[in-house]
């Protein structure tokens, strides 16, 4: 049996117990802090991964982005073909029962307006969608631009450590047919972003002239032309789809530089 603890020292007791707990479960040691072990330093080849790596994500990156941009403005395209046919549809029932009564033709009026509306309210709104991932294509094509940049350099790096001379000037005009062939697709590319900055514009341009339609109930001509903007937005992005495929033969799968 254990002799009972004077009451004034069970305190310091609970902290003795308490201390032989820790160091029975490892939680307090005794002696130096032990030290970490060090982060082993990336090998060369590792480090010169880095880039190609870094490439090829961004690539992915901006090919993700391209293809978001391609299906909203296909969405925009589609909404618009749908509202173009209901807009002919009624069109041609109006011109089949027209000379029936004058109240055929008011309903036919109100019709279109309230068609003109739908398609204004639904370009303002998804036009908007437009911007938002054109920027972001934007940006990461940006990205493309810095981590390519990088790429070539450490290219450029690795071949002028070659000490023999005939193999260098080989190594050297690989990379110059390598950068000659990216610097042909990225510069297609900045065209094709251009252009298509420049299409986006336009479409907020459209977003008045179809206030303006609706006002004046003039439909038929702006869809049109929204068609043909859409029609040639798809266009563009097909050709930006170039600049990956060109990438990408920069770095297929995991090889090396």
């Amino acid at each position: 049996m254990f002799e009972k603890i004077p009451q004034n020292q069970l305190p310091l007791f609970a902290l003795l117990m308490l201390v032989v707990a820790n160091i029975a479960c490892g939680a307090v040691t005794f002696g130096p802090t032990p030290t970490p072990a060090p982060t082993p330093t990336p090998s060369r080849t590792e480090q010169h991964m880095t880039y190609a790596n870094t490439l090829r994500s961004a690539i992915d990156s901006f090919e993700a982005s391209r293809n978001d941009v391609s299906a909203q403005i296909a969405f925009v395209s589609n909404k618009i073909s749908e509202m173009s046919g209901e807009n002919t549809n009624q069109q041609s029932e109006t011109q089949t029962n027209g000379d029936q009564n004058d109240a055929n033709v008011n309903n036919s009026e109100s019709n279109s307006t309230d068609e003109g509306a739908s398609l204004a309210i639904m370009w303002e709104n998804e036009w908007v969608k437009v911007h938002t991932k054109f920027n972001d294509l934007s940006q990461r094509f940006q990205t493309i631009k810095t981590a390519a940049g990088n790429y070539f350099q450490e290219l450029d790096k690795i071949t002028e450590t070659i000490t023999n001379a005939e193999i260098k000037a080989l190594e050297q005009e690989k990379n110059r047919q390598l950068k000659e062939e990216w610097n042909t697709a990225y510069e297609q590319a900045a065209s094709d972003l251009g252009a298509l900055d420049g299409l986006i514009n336009e479409g907020d341009d459209f977003e008045k002239r179809l206030q303006l339609a609706l006002l004046r109930a003039e439909l038929s001509d702006s869809i049109v032309q929204l068609q043909e903007v859409s029609i040639e937005a798809q266009n563009l992005l097909t050709e930006l789809g170039q600049l990956t495929i060109e990438g990408r033969k920069l770095v297929p799968g995991q090889s090396g530089l």
